[in-house]
C-alpha cells in the first residue's frame, strides 16, 4: 500500500478512501459558530458568576460593617447606616477593578424585626432605622441587575443577583 497527500492507494491503484478539494474547508466552517457559541457561552457564564460572588462580598462587607456600627454604638442609627451603605457600595468590585453598579437607593435593604414589629428601608430612607438597637436582628440584602454583554436570541437580556445577609445576637 502506497500513501500519498491525503490519499491512500491499494497496489492495483484503486484509491481505498478519496478526499475531496475543499473538504476540509467546509467541515471547518460548519464547526466554527459551535465552537464561538460555546466559547462565549462560557465566558458570559464566568462573567454572570464573578458579578455574583461580588454581590455576596458587597453583602456581607455591609452585614460587617453593621456589626462594627452595631458595636460602636455612637450616633443616630440612620447616620451610620448611611456608612453601611457606603461599605456596601465600595466593596461591589468585580475581579478586574471594576465597580457593579449598585444604587444605592433602590438596590440595598435592611430590614428589622423587633418583637411583633418588622421594618425595611433603604439607604435613601435609613432613618426608619433609629430604632434598630445593637443586637437585634438586622438582615441586609443587596441586588444587582446584571446584562449581558453578548446578544441573546431569547428575551433573556438581565438577571437579577441577589445576596442576603442576617445577624442578631452574635453581633
Amino acid at each position: 500500500m502506497r500513501i500519498a497527500a491525503g490519499r491512500a492507494h491499494r497496489i492495483d491503484g484503486r484509491s481505498l478512501f478519496v478526499t475531496r478539494p475543499l473538504q476540509s474547508l467546509v467541515e471547518t466552517i460548519i464547526i466554527l459558530p459551535v465552537i464561538a457559541v460555546v466559547l462565549i457561552g462560557t465566558m458570559e457564564a464566568g462573567r454572570l458568576l464573578y458579578a455574583a460572588i461580588a454581590v455576596q462580598e458587597a453583602a456581607q462587607a455591609g452585614a460587617l460593617a453593621a456589626a462594627q456600627v452595631a458595636m460602636s454604638g455612637e450616633g443616630c442609627a440612620g447616620c451610620r447606616m448611611r456608612e453601611v451603605c457606603d461599605t456596601i457600595v465600595r466593596s461591589a468590585i468585580m475581579p478586574n477593578g471594576k465597580r457593579l453598579a449598585i444604587d444605592r437607593d433602590r438596590d440595598i435593604w435592611f430590614t428589622t424585626q423587633s418583637p411583633g414589629i418588622r421594618k425595611s428601608a433603604t439607604c435613601a430612607t435609613p432613618v426608619t432605622l433609629d430604632s434598630w438597637t445593637p443586637g437585634a436582628p438586622l438582615t441586609i440584602t443587596v441586588t444587582h441587575r446584571y446584562a449581558f454583554i453578548t446578544p441573546l436570541p431569547t428575551r433573556l437580556k438581565t438577571v437579577d443577583l441577589r445576596a442576603t445577609m442576617t445577624g442578631g445576637k452574635a453581633w
